[in-house]
């Protein structure tokens, strides 16, 4: 969530280096619309909110939120298969549809996570 001079804004889970790309959340754009540049930060490690959070929470998160429609669990092994090999949310996004045979989308980890 980024507060600034023309409100609250927020997109998915919040500004991320990966967030960056979008206009909205440019460090002009920012600038631009009041918010100082000692105000500005983006987290993630190294580009990622989804990257914050261990594998096991993922893993736990995934069971209760995503479960496997083979009705196996979720492992941290999984989870930690996806790191360091691309854009990790795409990944873990394209895991979890693949291992409950339905749609599921980046913005939609947020709320599992944060309710887990």
């Amino acid at each position: 969530m980024i507060q600034g001079a023309q409100g609250v804004h927020t997109s998915g889970g919040g500004p991320d280096k990966d967030s960056r790309k979008q206009s909205l959340f440019k460090r002009e754009n920012l600038e631009k619309h009041g918010i100082l540049a000692e105000h500005i930060a983006y987290i993630g490690a190294p580009n990622e909110l989804e990257e914050l959070f261990t594998d096991q929470q993922w893993a736990e998160t995934a069971d209760k939120f995503w479960p496997r429609s083979d009705g196996k669990p979720w492992t941290p092994a999984a989870i930690t298969a996806l790191r360091g090999n691309g854009k990790f949310s795409q990944r873990l996004v394209e895991l979890l549809q693949r291992g409950r045979g339905s749609p599921c989308a980046s913005p939609g980890l947020w709320p599992g996570l944060r309710n887990s």
